[in-house]
């Protein structure tokens, strides 16, 4: 599986709090079925984290895990809260697109209104971006609307593994395996920050996928190469 949404970028945001627990994280995903993970901390419109800085943190982590041998590539990215100034800051540099694409990991508020969410699709894609749509399963509206919409128009969605695990978010599995099912499902991630409260939780949820999607492969992997090489998937 490839993780496209993860805080293992120490001391930057509410994720891994040192290099020692990022590695540790990388480790624990590893063991679980990760082969490449995304690192996406929180973007802070007042201007922090740097884009710098992470692509910095980004490359020591990659030199360390190469070190002790660990078969696993760290790849830069955001996870951004949509914000109306969000195409300026995109374009100024200040965001990282996932593996420096036009592929853009936003995050809304779990309340937020259907219209708004629509908003926001439609004012990236036209700004010529690929909205990911992080943890698309916690949003209320979109139980009551569903996913197609949204991807009709341009949308990618990027569900979570934690609830097939029976995480803190455990009651969201529901929605989840309807999604995928329904083949609403583009990317999956982890989402986690540290060690004590937010640990990676990937195995149960690559074998429920495995044993029940049809194009689990796609989803868990091959999609991932569309960010990386930046084309349309």
């Amino acid at each position: 599986m490839v993780d496209i949404h993860s805080h293992i970028i120490w001391g930057i945001d509410d994720g891994a709090r040192s290099i020692e627990e990022a590695i540790k994280l990388i480790r624990e995903a590893h063991s679980q079925g990760v082969n490449a993970i995304f690192a996406t901390p929180h973007y802070n419109p007042a201007g922090s984290p740097k884009a710098e800085q992470i692509r910095e943190r980004a490359s020591d982590l990659n030199k360390r895990l190469k070190d002790e041998g660990l078969d696993i590539i760290i790849y830069t990215g955001n996870e951004v809260m949509y914000f109306e100034d969000i195409i300026s800051h995109l374009r100024d540099g200040k965001i990282l697109g996932l593996a420096d694409s036009d592929y853009v990991l936003i995050e809304f508020y779990p309340d937020d209104e259907y219209r708004n969410i629509v908003k926001a699709v439609r004012s990236m894609v036209n700004a010529g971006y690929c909205p990911v749509i992080a943890h698309a399963e916690r949003y209320k509206s979109l139980y009551e609307y569903g996913l197609d919409e949204l991807i009709s128009m341009g949308a990618y969605i990027q569900l979570s593994t934690e609830p097939l695990q029976g995480g803190i978010f455990r009651k969201d599995s529901t929605f989840i395996k309807k999604q995928l099912k329904k083949g609403n499902v583009h990317f999956m991630g982890s989402d986690m920050h540290n060690m004590d409260k937010r640990p990676p939780k990937n195995a149960k949820a690559i074998r429920w996928i495995k044993n029940n999607i049809e194009n689990a492969d796609d989803i868990l992997e091959e999609n991932v190469r569309f960010i990386i090489d930046n084309e349309i998937l």
